[in-house]
């Protein structure tokens, strides 16, 4: 590693050496990308579900009152 052409030496420590190429600077600008848009995904899908337990909870109060109006008319 110390001396190699195909690595970069980034730092060098007691418990490592920190080090880059071009492969390992591709890879890391993929997953950069990969990461972003699925934290964008993941963001659109919890507003969708949150959207969708605020509509439940609407739903269900509707749903109590046919509930309500169904036993009053099967007790008439």
């Amino acid at each position: 590693m110390r001396n190699s052409k195909r690595y970069t030496t980034i730092d060098t420590r007691k418990d490592g050496i920190r080090f880059n190429n071009s492969t390992l600077r591709q890879l890391n600008e993929q997953f950069q990308a990969f990461k972003e848009t699925y934290n964008d995904v993941q963001s659109k899908l919890a507003n969708e579900v949150i959207k969708v337990a605020g509509m439940s909870k609407k739903y269900s109060m509707q749903d109590n009152i046919l509930l309500l109006v169904w036993r009053l008319v099967k007790y008439a």
